[in-house]
């Protein structure tokens, strides 16, 4: 009895499927009716995105995340590329964390902030420069050592990296403005962007250099900026960028701030806008002292001059080891490495406004043999960043 019972059932559902073959638009009726049930129970919004191109065809941008990140790089030319909260804030005069596993004699000599889709400019002692995307720098932890920079870069034995510039792909394309270079004695030279967006791999002379003098800083402009440049000894000069002539790669550039003497070098050179205000100078001695100062204090001279005084150097604080632009649109914060690779991130509201001729607040507490070797900024809600 069981079994003409299921027997009837079969053949009913024959007889409905038989019907349901024989008329297209049941058919049709059907599959729409259930693939709205299928809706109704499972949907939900789309994970992938649809993208007008050919079909296979994938570069390497589209296969890396878009984020901001840290790189630091060595004394003796090891870099690393770090999450950008590594390094977590702490309050103003702790010890800060260790930062890197350094070999005997070596320092964290550069720190900045970018976009993994940006384009990585290295300009070395020799007044070359190289250029790769920062995404094929290896992210490493913060323990790591790194990777060595002659891995990457088509660089002699003898060749160093001196300044760190990173661009995203939207202005190196648009090559509407200038890099602006300073040299540890205080040489200044701008150069149209448009001269830097073929480099090829064993690099391209960006400045001549006289002998002993080093590329230090590296900063991009508009044409119309103003740039203020700081040395060792706590003196500064602010002076129009006008006042600097373009000139080609293999041009040896001009005098920026003549140095009070020979031991005296530059620390900081920072680019501008004079349309921009609330914008102050934040400096950083190499025994952890540091204040910011507003830029209303220093007025615009003639370049060429030794300045005026920024900071009041004493055996307690040091010489300047680092200076920067803060701006009260942005909120930032300052990661400070020592030559010991420690690291400490203060938000800048920790560092106090005070005049020019004053020594500021110890930032960050160091040990008898340690130093601040370099200072980095960080924008929070992933603006661009400085150093």
């Amino acid at each position: 009895h069981k079994i003409e019972e299921e027997l009837k059932d079969i053949l009913k559902i024959i007889s409905e499927f038989e019907k349901l073959l024989g008329d297209p638009k049941e058919i049709i009726e059907t599959v729409r009716r259930e693939l709205l049930e299928l809706k109704a129970r499972f949907a939900d919004e789309r994970k992938t995105k649809v993208v007008k191109g050919k079909i296979g065809e994938l570069s390497d941008e589209d296969l890396v995340a878009e984020e901001q990140c840290i790189i630091t790089i060595s004394d003796s030319g090891y870099i690393k590329r770090l999450k950008l909260d590594t390094y977590k804030k702490q309050g103003r005069g702790g010890k800060g964390v260790k930062g890197q596993e350094l070999k005997d004699e070596d320092i964290v000599s550069t720190i900045r902030t970018c976009n993994t889709h940006d384009y990585a400019f290295f300009f070395t002692n020799k007044g070359k420069v190289y250029k790769m995307r920062v995404w094929e720098i290896p992210e490493s932890s913060r323990r790591a050592k790194g990777t060595a920079l002659v891995n990457f870069l088509n660089i002699s034995q003898d060749e160093k990296v001196q300044a760190f510039l990173s661009m995203d792909n939207q202005t190196l394309e648009e090559a509407s403005g200038y890099i602006v270079f300073a040299t540890e004695k205080g040489i200044i030279k701008k150069t149209s962007m448009a001269d830097y967006a073929n480099i090829r791999t064993s690099g391209i002379t960006a400045i001549k250099l006289t002998e002993g003098d080093n590329l230090t800083w590296a900063r991009i402009s508009t044409g119309s900026d103003e740039i203020i440049m700081i040395t060792a000894s706590g003196q500064s000069i602010r002076f129009s960028e006008k006042d600097v002539r373009s000139m080609g790669r293999v041009a040896a550039g001009v005098t920026g701030v003549k140095m009070r003497d020979k031991n005296d070098f530059l620390v900081g050179m920072v680019v501008v806008s004079p349309k921009e205000k609330g914008i102050e100078l934040a400096v950083v001695s190499e025994r952890g002292y540091g204040k910011k100062t507003k830029l209303e204090e220093y007025r615009l001279q003639n370049r060429g001059g030794s300045g005026i005084r920024t900071y009041k150097v004493t055996e307690k604080t040091g010489t300047l080891v680092n200076a920067r632009v803060h701006t009260d649109t942005e909120i930032s914060d300052l990661l400070i490495v020592t030559t010991l690779g420690n690291v400490i991130r203060l938000g800048s509201n920790e560092i106090p406004s005070l005049g020019r001729d004053t020594s500021g607040v110890r930032l960050i507490k160091l040990d008898s043999k340690d130093k601040v070797a370099s200072v980095a900024e960080v924008l929070e809600e992933g603006d661009e960043e400085e150093s």
